[in-house]
């Protein structure tokens, strides 16, 4: 019997992994403690408010505060009977993850469950994490203690519906197993369970390299028909016409930005030499990261030589991702890409309808005066692909005015079915007025 002053479970680390798990699971009336270092943050959580962009978080965040289901702190509890650690690894630092590690408790002498919920390379838990706890807690895994690798799988944006539906993968010993899938059922979230930390571990950084290696594909393609002065949207008709074994190509971006694919990535690679001892395999994901860092280095020169001369650029979309809506820049090709500009001596103003000013002037860019006006701008960015910022352009036309602009469209929310990204000369005020 857990005391009504214990939480069911701890969760440590309030970002984007970690809040919306326990708001997920607090709205599904489980006792919830959120910690994370981070006072501010801390602060806003505690009056049931949050900064994230995340679709239904708000509501969901004050709700559960409201009825205590969920608390929050800087500190960890002197126990729980589960730990959620919901924090990031970071690709070459083994130990930096472990430290939190130190502060799992378990309560009236129960053993604690522990659930590795961030991205870590496979063989990270068993090698890493459990002899961690078996040091702490002087006994054996399914006895001293219970640990299980249950990675976050979520679409940001979409992080609430997907808790609900998609299926948590769960892996561990037989008993540490059972822990985990009860306070999942505990939670309404659906599991699936494999044999060990390892299947986990390589289930969600294969799963988050395979979608790199896709985007790839396709921005590569991009690349390529960028340099023969070729509509890479008409060579894909081609290509997959009565042809559906290249049906998974997506439409060709600037590269892949966000904070875990590309990371995810060199986790996969972490430890890889160790366990696979042939540089040839080992060597694969660190090669995809690459590929996808020139591609982007590609886009920056040729968006560069765009706008080389111009007065004055209008960027919008620095968002990671448009579509599902989200207002997370880390690693963002847009932000990239701006400052890039900005470092050349080019005058850039940014407008994004997700990240809030305070965001945008953190990371050093000038705020574009709103409502937007396209008088002033001889060159248009878009540089994400939220749809929305085509009506935005359409609203900041002047009356009767023709803009004639330096457009760079790479998710092709402007230009014309067969139309290349990058237009010198660009008649953008009749476009928009004739279609929007």
């Amino acid at each position: 019997m857990v005391r009504d002053d214990v939480p069911e479970v701890v969760v440590v680390g309030a970002g984007y992994v970690g809040l919306t798990l326990a708001v997920h699971m607090a709205s599904s009336g489980v006792s919830v403690l959120a910690v994370d270092i981070d006072e501010r943050k801390i602060d806003e959580l505690r009056r049931g408010e949050t900064a994230m962009f995340e679709n239904g978080i708000r509501d969901a965040l004050r709700r559960c505060v409201t009825a205590g289901r969920l608390r929050v702190s800087t500190v960890c509890p002197a126990g729980a009977p589960a730990w959620i650690i919901a924090i990031s690894y970071f690709p070459g630092d083994t130990d930096g993850f472990l430290a939190v590690l130190d502060q799992v408790q378990g309560v009236g002498g129960e053993p604690p469950m522990v659930m590795i919920r961030g991205t870590v390379p496979v063989g990270y838990t068993r090698s890493y994490v459990k002899p961690v706890l078996e040091k702490r807690f002087g006994g054996e895994v399914d006895e001293a203690f219970f640990l299980v690798n249950a990675p976050e799988r979520t679409l940001s944006g979409a992080a609430l519906e997907e808790l609900a539906r998609l299926p948590q993968l769960v892996g561990g010993p037989p008993r540490s197993l059972d822990r985990a899938l009860a306070l999942f059922r505990a939670a309404r979230m659906p599991c699936l369970t494999l044999p060990s930390f390892e299947a986990t571990e390589i289930a969600k950084t294969f799963t988050n390299f395979a979608r790199l290696v896709q985007f790839n594909l396709a921005n590569f393609l991009g690349v390529l028909c960028h340099e023969w002065n070729l509509s890479e949207e008409r060579v894909i008709e081609a290509i997959t016409a009565e042809y559906p074994r290249l049906g998974f190509l997506s439409a060709p971006g600037p590269g892949v930005g966000g904070f875990c694919l590309p990371k995810d990535c060199l986790v996969l690679h972490d430890g890889l030499h160790a366990s696979l001892g042939r540089p040839g395999l080992a060597d694969y994901p660190a090669q995809q990261y690459a590929l996808n860092d020139e591609i982007i280095q590609f886009q920056e020169r040729h968006v560069l030589e765009l706008v080389a001369d111009a007065r004055r650029v209008l960027a919008v979309g620095v968002a990671f991702k448009g579509l599902p809506q989200t207002d997370d820049t880390r690693g963002s090709v847009g932000v990239r890409i701006v400052q890039i500009l900005m470092k050349a001596g080019a005058d850039v103003l940014v407008h994004d309808r997700t990240v809030s000013p305070r965001v945008l002037q953190a990371l050093g860019l000038s705020l574009a005066h709103t409502p937007l006006d396209l008088r002033g701008f001889d060159a248009v960015l878009l540089l994400n692909n939220d749809p929305e910022y085509r009506r935005i352009l359409a609203a900041a036309l002047p009356e009767h005015d023709d803009v004639r602009v330096r457009l760079y469209d790479p998710w092709r929310t402007v230009v014309r079915p067969g139309e290349r990204v990058f237009q010198r000369d660009y008649p953008l005020g009749t476009l928009l007025r004739e279609t929007t």
